[in-house]
């Protein structure tokens, strides 16, 4: 069964035919536009396209539906998608992947562009380039700036300066611990999961008081994530 009405697929094969640039698919799922994109502007001959969550419909004044040429509205069931508080690279998306998978079978896959403004569906969407050989970034392109460990090391590799840094996976013992962390850093300190979306997970930390408090609460929470701990180089006053 199509998840596509059929004034959708005549659209397509529409910009399919007219469109000499590219075909922009730009896809949401759980969270409204945050940014203002009345200003956004579409390169000439192309056109953008939205893949939207049902629950967003609500969001969306005249102005910003004007942007697209057009919008699938699609339904989704979130806590499924969400069920053993999934990672970003577990997300799976079987309506959206319909979707696209049904859009490539009319626009050619060479003008296609999949774009995703979600953290969450970074790694999703790379998945669906790749299945249906849609141009942009792979996964393992993508893994060299999301994970951070790499996205430092990929830095210091090309002579980029990056802040010092290490990483910590064990905190059974927080005493050697902080030994392992103040023998390398110094505070403030800020610490973020090698993995992690938006600023869920992160803490700056100005003192070894604030720091074995940290360690502590992190030990007693049972977390098991690989974290990275980088000290500041710079101030700002703002």
């Amino acid at each position: 069964m199509s998840l596509l009405s059929t004034d959708t697929l005549h659209e397509l094969e529409r910009l399919n035919n007219d469109c000499k640039g590219i075909v922009g698919i730009l896809i949401k799922w759980r969270y409204p536009f945050f940014t203002d994109i009345r200003s956004l502007v579409v390169p000439p001959n192309s056109a953008l396209v939205g893949v939207f969550g049902t629950p967003l419909r609500r969001h969306m004044d005249t102005a910003t539906v004007e942007k697209f040429a057009h919008v699938i509205y699609y339904n989704t069931d979130y806590e499924k998608a969400l069920e053993g508080g999934a990672h970003t690279d577990e997300i799976s998306l079987p309506e959206i992947a319909q979707a696209i998978k049904e859009i490539v079978a009319i626009v050619d896959c060479k003008k296609l562009r999949l774009i995703v403004w979600e953290e969450m569906l970074v790694y999703f969407v790379a998945n669906l380039r790749e299945s249906f050989g849609i141009p942009g970034p792979t996964n393992a392109e993508l893994e060299k700036i999301r994970d951070k460990r790499s996205m430092k090391e990929c830095a210091l590799e090309r002579g980029i300066p990056t802040a010092p840094f290490l990483v910590l996976s064990d905190l059974a013992n927080t005493e050697e611990a902080k030994t392992r962390i103040e023998s390398v850093l110094s505070y403030p300190l800020f610490v973020k999961p090698i993995y992690g979306v938006a600023s869920a997970g992160n803490a700056r930390l100005n003192n070894q008081e604030e720091l074995m408090a940290w360690l502590l609460a992190t030990k007693n929470k049972g977390h098991k994530e690989t974290l990275c701990i980088s000290q500041s180089f710079f101030y700002a006053n703002l």
